[in-house]
């Protein structure tokens, strides 16, 4: 079966992570929610200052952040329901960060979905240990993470000759996934859509 592995926003492992975990299930997936923060030993945040202050720890320790998204690849690869060849991983916000860094570093990975992704300070040299495909999926009012940042992204995937694509939203800001107004709305539907055809097109036999 092919199977995603599925990283939370800033917020952790809340009740939205374990509900687009259910989506993807339910689209015929193999799912595993990686626990990046540690709700298992009741780190949960609670507000904005606890969820900088949670993700400020792997944005500035990236081996840290690396080894805990490869653990969570690792008990999904275990799963006997599990086509290793043939796995995704799909990132909201500071999982789009993390997808991209657990990419980076040659993960076995055909496709990575980052939606309204955090993308900052990557290693510029290390696209070149990407295995399979980037779809990036972006709001064009996104303040916190601004096009800019996506713009460098996508020039070290250009650099690196990994494929990629690309659908940025009109009106939609940070988080559309959770949408406040009906451009989000729309960003959010379209995002769903684009990333069920990534994955169709991606992991296929």
């Amino acid at each position: 079966m092919c199977s995603s592995d599925l990283v939370h926003r800033w917020d952790g492992m809340s009740e939205l992570t374990q509900k687009n975990a259910e989506m993807f299930a339910k689209l015929g997936y193999a799912v595993f929610a990686a626990d990046i923060f540690g709700y298992g030993q009741g780190v949960l945040p609670k507000d904005l200052a606890e969820r900088k202050h949670h993700m400020d720890i792997y944005v500035k320790d990236r081996p840290l952040m690396r080894a805990r998204t490869q653990a969570g690849l690792d008990v999904l690869i275990k799963n006997p329901m599990v086509d290793g060849a043939r796995l995704a991983l799909v990132g909201y916000c500071f999982g789009g960060l993390v997808g991209v860094e657990l990419a980076y570093a040659g993960a076995p990975l055909r496709a990575m979905v980052g939606i309204h992704g955090s993308y900052q300070n990557h290693d510029a040299a290390d696209a070149k240990n990407v295995k399979g495909r980037f779809l990036i999926l972006h709001g064009a009012e996104d303040k916190p993470a601004p096009i800019s940042q996506v713009n460098e992204l996508i020039g070290q995937l250009r650099a690196a000759q990994v494929g990629f694509q690309y659908e940025l939203y009109s009106g939609a800001d940070h988080g559309f996934s959770t949408p406040r107004n009906a451009a989000e709305e729309r960003a959010n539907t379209q995002s769903i859509v684009a990333t069920t055809r990534f994955l169709q097109e991606t992991l296929q036999p």
